[in-house]
């Protein structure tokens, strides 16, 4: 089983901005980074994908009840295997 937690874009695009970045070249990359994490489905045919809203880059401190959480999920589908 593979679950993909992708960053908020959102997010992603305001610190870019913050940090000097041209707003059209940040919604650029987080296209990309969208595109580029949906395709990690393509790895188990058992996969998920969720982005995680108000999340950056560091997710698991942004966010670490729901990376916590995620990954239990796939511990108990793994179990089942």
């Amino acid at each position: 089983p593979v679950k993909i937690l992708c960053r908020d874009a959102k997010v992603m695009i305001d610190e870019s901005i913050k940090a000097g970045i041209p707003e059209d070249e940040a919604r650029i990359v987080e296209e990309l980074w969208l595109k580029n994490s949906k395709d990690l489905m393509n790895l188990s045919t058992d996969s998920s994908f969720e982005i995680v809203a108000g999340s950056g880059h560091i997710m698991h401190l942004d966010k670490p009840d729901i990376v916590i959480k995620s990954v239990l999920e796939i511990l108990e589908k793994a179990k089942e295997l």
